[in-house]
């Protein structure tokens, strides 16, 4: 047996989603899981890490990496899970000022051939 606890609101990742089509399938999801899909839905969590699902890189990022020699080919030689957990950290920067410093900190990192710690 598998202890499934309510979710916390929050963006759903691919694997997330997948989880859930599978227990609505199986007829397994209750109710209140219902209604967590659809309140992300309405609040828009529901696609909000699709791009970031899809590895597709923003186009100020490619801009920062395209900056610093060698960055930007060493960040799409770098692997999928590793890209999707930059992607995930860049898009949950809560303000413009901290998403640019993440930008500048990925593109030198990705300069040195160096990926960000915990990816």
């Amino acid at each position: 047996m598998q202890l499934i606890s309510p979710r916390r609101v929050q963006h759903w990742a691919k694997s997330y989603k997948d989880r859930a089509a599978k227990l609505i399938e199986e007829g397994k999801m209750h109710a209140s899981g219902l209604r967590s899909i659809e309140h992300s839905k309405q609040a828009g969590l529901w696609d909000f890490m699709a791009d970031v699902d899809r590895l597709e890189v923003p186009q100020d990022l490619q801009d920062g990496l395209d900056k610093v020699p060698g960055a930007s080919d060493f960040f799409h030689r770098i692997n999928d899970s590793s890209k999707r957990f930059v992607l995930r950290w860049l898009k949950l920067a809560k303000t413009e000022k901290t998403r640019t410093a993440r930008i500048q900190q990925l593109a030198e990192l990705s300069g040195k051939g160096e990926k960000l710690k915990g990816s």
